[in-house]
């Protein structure tokens, strides 16, 4: 019983961040293209897809229940595998779920970050280009 929670908690981090990351794709993928050359942007996007999908299953996964009943004594194995009721389950699903949310949105807030960084950046160098011209003249 515990494997199965496992696996549906791996199951629905997958699910969820897969998602998430689909959704996101197109708007990461239009900063990209500002920042850097299309090819390029193409390829990180993608990276960054894979990464979502780590950070979300990373993240979301319940692996602690299953390292207790693997740890456990044989007496105690059915005894955690008691304590798993339908609201058990509820409520860890939802921990799956926000806990990949999470990890998502602070995977986009520091890609959010970097790439406002990098915009600033970009620009100041295209504003100070011209003067640098000008003052070679």
């Amino acid at each position: 019983m515990v494997v199965v929670f496992f696996l549906a908690s791996l199951a629905a981090a997958i699910g969820i961040s897969w998602l998430l990351a689909w959704l996101f794709r197109i708007p990461v993928k239009n900063l990209l293209q500002y920042l850097v050359e299309k090819d390029v942007a193409e390829a990180w996007t993608k990276y960054i897809f894979f990464v979502l999908l780590i950070v979300g299953v990373a993240s979301g996964t319940r692996i602690r229940l299953l390292e207790e009943y693997l740890s456990a004594a044989s007496w105690n194995q059915t005894a955690i595998q008691g304590q798993m009721t339908l609201a058990f389950w509820v409520l860890e699903m939802y921990r799956t779920l926000i806990g990949a949310v999470e990890g998502i949105a602070w995977m986009l807030v520091l890609l959010a970050l970097i790439g406002g960084g990098a915009y600033f950046v970009i620009r100041k160098n295209k504003t100070n280009r011209p003067q640098a011209i000008a003052r070679n003249m």
